[in-house]
């Protein structure tokens, strides 16, 4: 009983790390994608008005 409850812990632990990296990760691809489309927003009027 005891060593099933560690093992769960453990992966409980794993599964937290490996979400906040996720987490971290998908957070800093929208962070990228929004900045982008950030700039593209801010350099059209420019490009189209020559």
């Amino acid at each position: 009983m005891i060593s099933k409850k560690a093992v769960g812990t453990k992966i409980n632990s794993a599964v937290a790390i490996s979400a906040r990296i996720l987490t971290s990760i998908i957070f800093f691809f929208c962070f990228a994608i929004t900045r982008d489309l950030i700039e593209m927003i801010n350099l059209t009027p420019v490009n189209s008005m020559g």
